[in-house]
Parts: structure tokens; sequence; C-alpha cells
């Protein structure tokens, strides 16, 4: 698969789907955040489904009473990591 970045408006992606054929797609209508590197957008290309493996990371921490809070969001953030390929900065948030 081919990736390209541009930085364009809204309206400069719809004028850009009708000269091209459709094959640009707006990610961000503001500034990018943490969940904006390649890597990042890979997974959101590549995987089609989401909800199933973040729902899968969350249980397998959930139940570890132990865990304190900080310590649960550590783990379920590896997990996205290891799961679904997510950078450093984007497991924390998901």
């Amino acid at each position: 698969m081919k990736y390209s970045l541009y930085d364009m408006t809204a309206e400069q992606a719809v004028q850009s789907n009708s000269t091209t054929g459709g094959n640009t797609y707006l990610t961000h209508n503001f500034t990018c955040g943490a969940c904006s590197t390649l890597e990042d957008l890979n997974v959101f290309l590549v995987q089609t489904d989401l909800t199933t493996p973040v729902k899968s990371c969350i249980m397998k921490s959930l139940f570890k009473f132990w865990l304190t809070e900080k310590q649960f969001r550590e783990e379920v953030a590896e997990c996205f990591r290891e799961t679904l390929g997510f950078t450093d900065m984007c497991s924390v948030i998901w």
C-alpha cells in the first residue's frame, strides 16, 4: 500500500477526490495529535476492528485488583502497543 501525506483543508480534499478518483482521505480536521504518526495511522488503516482488541486488552487487566490505577493504565497501554502496534503516546491515549 502506498501512503502519502499532504497538508490540506477539507475543501481541498474534496477537490482532490473529484480530480483523482476518490483516493484522498482526510485524517485530521485540526492540529495533528499524539496518534498522528505514520505508525499510528497505519494501525487505523490496517485494523478494521479496534473494538475487539481494545476490549481484550482491558479485560486482561480488569480483575487484577492488586494493581493501582496507574499500573492498570500502564498495563493496558502496553497491551495496545503489543497487540495493535500503537506508539507509546497513542497507546496511553487509547
